[in-house]
């Protein structure tokens, strides 16, 4: 009988005690990708060591006053891991323009090759308990043989470099990005070059409502520094909504129209669009 309770006893403590967890046990759910969940701003992951990643994004400006205008640029783009904090990319670029009725811009309707894009992503700082918001730079130059706006052929590029920031601030539910933007671009121009500057800022939250599907919103100010000193500037807000559709495919849309400055009060429809939208499919092999 003592053997008996003694054997029931150190049952009843072996199920209670605490169980050292094994390397072969889930230690809970895998933490959140945050680089697509947001909408035109983007999280910090880079993926690991080996991963493959296909993505298509269509980024469309949409209605200007004074005549009919849609301008669609896509990019697909392969991206792979060459570290586990680093990532190189390689894209092919082609624009889709209908314009007419303007009198500063000639009337066009086609869909070009446009050029060539790249991009190199170092996770500075990876995000997690230790650190308050994962860091990661981004430098994205691309060359262009059409005018993005226009349509008109043009020779031009750009060197984005980008800082980028997220925190998840509500385990597994709410999580926050901010990007920072500096563009130099330049353009062929008769007799030379023209260089311009622009600058970017955004900041995006995102909720996951659903397991795999995030509702987010965000704000973005772009600041186009030109020959004239104050430089034109156009505000967009709107939201995102981001479907992880299996274990490889996920889709993104995102609408930002353009609202009234802070600074001017207005909007700018003479170098910004009134609508803004992005669509995103991503496909990790």
């Amino acid at each position: 009988m003592k053997r008996f309770r003694s054997l029931v006893v150190l049952s009843a403590l072996t199920l209670v005690a605490p169980r050292p967890v094994s390397a072969e046990e889930p230690k809970g759910p895998p933490p959140i990708e945050e680089e697509h969940i947001f909408g035109f701003t983007e999280g910090t992951d880079v993926g690991q060591k080996g991963d493959l990643e296909l993505e298509n994004t269509t980024v469309g400006g949409f209605s200007r006053p004074g005549g009919g205008f849609a301008a669609v640029s896509n990019e697909l783009a392969a991206r792979y891991g060459l570290t586990d904090a680093f990532r190189a990319s390689v894209g092919v670029l082609t624009d889709y323009h209908d314009i007419h009725g303007f009198s500063d811009i000639a009337d066009v309707s086609r869909l070009d090759f446009s050029g060539l894009s790249s991009e190199f992503r170092f996770a500075a700082i990876p995000r997690g308990e230790a650190a308050v918001a994962g860091v990661t730079l981004s430098f994205a130059p691309y060359w262009r043989r059409v005018d993005s706006a226009s349509g008109a052929s043009s020779q031009n590029g750009a060197l984005p470099l980008t800082l980028l920031l997220d925190r998840e601030l509500i385990p597994g539910k709410l999580f926050a990005a901010a990007n920072a933007t500096y563009a130099p671009s330049f353009e062929q121009v008769p007799g030379g070059w023209r260089t311009d500057h622009d600058i970017e800022f955004s900041a995006a939250a995102s909720y996951q409502i659903f397991d795999g599907v995030f509702l987010g919103g965000e704000v973005r100010r772009d600041l186009k520094y030109q020959a004239a000193l104050y430089p034109a500037h156009g505000l967009f807000a709107g939201p995102s909504l981001f479907i992880k559709l299996s274990e490889s495919m996920s889709v993104k849309v995102a609408w930002a129209p353009q609202i009234a400055d802070f600074g001017s009060g207005r909007m700018n429809l003479t170098e910004y669009e009134r609508h803004e939208a992005l669509l995103l499919l991503v496909k990790t092999f």
